[in-house]
């Protein structure tokens, strides 16, 4: 079961904002785990634009709310990441996105909900009480008119704990690259 789509982003630090001053080096982008969706993003970003991600650039397993801090200090260059964390780099003015997931892969998949048949056999009410509850809480997530209330219970601290603004913005579809280009995302296009 597809629990979540697009919404993930490839945000470049300030370091290579004015890429035709770039001095050569090995630039070093993040991502949150070496095999997960963030890592492909990026690979096929790079490879995309002529740029061997095994090769030509070092990447690092940064946790998603140390992607911003690990920017500022300059210990990184980019990162591939989910939001809200692309929507605070450029907030707090320490990055641009270069690129959406949906821009490489429009509508894709994130994240999911799987189980084993072995569990289904052996709890099947288990099994459909979950179905149902994730499906409940999806077409919950999926009405616009409940996306600020969403907004902000992300933001507590005991879950995503950044900024309410940045959540929302990004929840809502509006997207702001940061260096000028403003738009509200095709694929957040919800009914009204």
């Amino acid at each position: 079961m597809t629990l979540s789509q697009n919404a993930q982003g490839i945000t470049s630090g300030d370091t290579l904002r004015g890429h035709c001053h770039l001095t050569p080096r090995r630039y070093t982008l993040a991502h949150p785990f070496p095999t997960g969706t963030h890592a492909m993003w990026l690979n096929y970003w790079l490879a995309a634009h002529e740029i061997d991600p095994l090769a030509d650039v070092e990447t690092i397993t940064v946790p998603p709310p140390q992607m911003v801090t690990s920017m500022r200090q300059c210990k990184m260059d980019g990162a591939c990441v989910g939001e809200p964390w692309n929507a605070l780099s450029i907030a707090e003015g320490v990055g641009f996105t270069a690129a959406n997931s949906q821009d490489v892969w429009p509508d894709h998949p994130e994240k999911a909900l799987g189980t084993t048949l072995e569990f289904v056999e052996r709890h099947p009410n288990t099994a459909r009480a979950l179905i149902m509850a994730v499906l409940e809480a999806s077409r919950y997530c999926d009405a616009e008119r409940n996306r600020a209330k969403i907004a902000e219970v992300i933001a507590y601290p005991a879950y995503v704990g950044a900024p309410l603004g940045t959540i929302a913005a990004r929840l809502m579809g509006e997207y702001d690259n940061g260096i000028g280009r403003r738009w509200r995302c095709p694929f957040h296009a919800f009914p009204p």
